[in-house]
């Protein structure tokens, strides 16, 4: 038999063990920036789906209530209701003050304005909103906005989701 020599057994030398491992080191260096890049855009995913969850419930939980209802009511003086809550990573829940234990990941800002049908321009955009003090006669529209932006830069810089519902009586 050609290039058989009884004296040597067959197999890989150690030679081609290695050079077999360096090409797979460099395959798998290759590799491994596409995994941590795949985990990264599947947090930041998970996160906006979040946002987006808790902004839609947001929503829904402020449009079921009634048009007379004290969260929806804009106080005398004012055009507009205001709210602010942070994000608290141990109850996993909006809360009105920053928790203590480092920054939110996410302010929660929600804001109530009341208009009058008169209000609505001829494209379909809200014009001026009324007073606090507006005679409830006038009061038929109530457009709820709330956003949602993320701090620290947990989902990339500026992420907000917004959204806003108009109520009518």
């Amino acid at each position: 038999m050609a290039g058989f020599s009884p004296g040597r057994t067959a197999g890989f030398s150690l030679i081609e063990v290695l050079i077999a491992a360096g090409i797979l080191l460099l395959v798998f260096l290759g590799v491994v920036p596409m995994f941590t890049q795949a985990m990264m855009s599947n947090q930041t995913g998970g996160d906006l789906t979040q946002i987006s969850n808790i902004s839609k419930s947001q929503v829904e939980e402020l449009y079921q209530l009634p048009f007379g209802h004290p969260d929806l009511t804009i106080p005398g003086g004012s055009t507009e209701l205001a709210t602010v809550a942070y994000w608290d990573p141990a109850t996993q829940r909006f809360i009105a003050t920053p928790p203590a234990t480092g920054s939110a990941r996410w302010t929660l800002n929600t804001t109530v304005r009341q208009y009058s049908l008169s209000d609505l321009t001829n494209n379909g955009v809200l014009d001026t909103p009324l007073d606090g003090d507006a005679t409830p006669a006038f009061v038929q529209l109530k457009e709820i906005e709330v956003q949602v932006v993320s701090e620290s830069g947990i989902v990339g810089a500026d992420r907000q989701i917004l959204l806003r519902v108009l109520k009518a009586i």
